[in-house]
């Protein structure tokens, strides 16, 4: 598996956006059938797997992100995002030249990783940009109403990649339970690696004031952010958790 397919095959999901033309809800329903298509493959992926997945769970990567202090709307947006493919997340805190440094890692197959990597980054821009064109025509004022807004516009898209990957997971009850036992043995088996392996605090998204007219705005954006153009071609054939062609 390389990581050059997986990054191509994600990078053209990601341009089906109200900024390039899609209404609302175009581009709501897009994001959904996003992370449905993605889990529908990685169910089609475990039918072709024989006994377990032949790729190990490591926590040896890169930062998702990093700073000096926790970003409460960038650890939701995390969470979800990993939630929603087969991965954990853990917080790493430590002192870096002198001063405090607090990031974001993951837990999982590296295929998985690729995958919410790629989605965290993507989604983290079109939150920011939603964010700065709000203040720039004036619906939000000041940093808490941003941050409420982020945090508005991360619990939609939480929502939306739930019910795309509840929608695929129903198909596959439906159709057996094979290749959906087998998935969540994987998962079941990253919570499992990390218990065994490393002593970690639950990690969930942290309490932070909100201001729920901002927040609102934020979830009515967040369900403008699509995930869908480029599905079913391109690279990444082979995959788990990708579409071949």
């Amino acid at each position: 598996m390389a990581n050059s397919d997986v990054i191509s095959k994600i990078n053209n999901l990601l341009n089906k956006t109200v900024a390039n033309g899609c209404s609302v809800e175009e581009s709501a329903t897009a994001a959904k059938l996003a992370q449905r298509l993605l889990t529908k493959h990685r169910l089609t992926m475990a039918d072709l797997v024989t006994g377990d997945s032949d790729e190990e769970i490591s926590n040896d990567f890169a930062p998702l992100y990093e700073g000096q202090r926790m970003s409460t709307w960038k650890n939701a947006l995390a969470l979800a995002v990993a939630k929603a493919n087969g991965c954990k997340v853990f917080i790493n805190t430590a002192i870096r030249y002198g001063k405090k440094n607090v990031s974001a890692r993951l837990i999982g197959r590296e295929s998985d990783v690729a995958v919410v990597r790629y989605f965290f980054a993507y989604l983290e821009r079109e939150i920011d940009r939603l964010t700065k064109g709000a203040l720039a025509n004036g619906t939000l004022s000041g940093k808490g109403q941003s941050n409420s807004f982020r945090l508005g516009a991360v619990q939609a898209i939480n929502e939306r990649l739930s019910e795309g990957r509840e929608d695929a997971r129903q198909e596959a009850r439906e159709s057996g339970y094979t290749a959906l036992v087998r998935v969540d043995n994987w998962d079941n088996e990253v919570e499992r690696w990390a218990a065994e392996n490393m002593r970690l605090g639950q990690t969930k998204a942290q309490r932070s004031r909100v201001d729920y007219g901002a927040y609102a705005k934020g979830q009515r954006a967040g369900r403008s952010v699509s995930l869908n153009k480029g599905i079913g071609s391109g690279a990444g054939r082979g995959v788990r958790g990708l579409p071949g062609r």
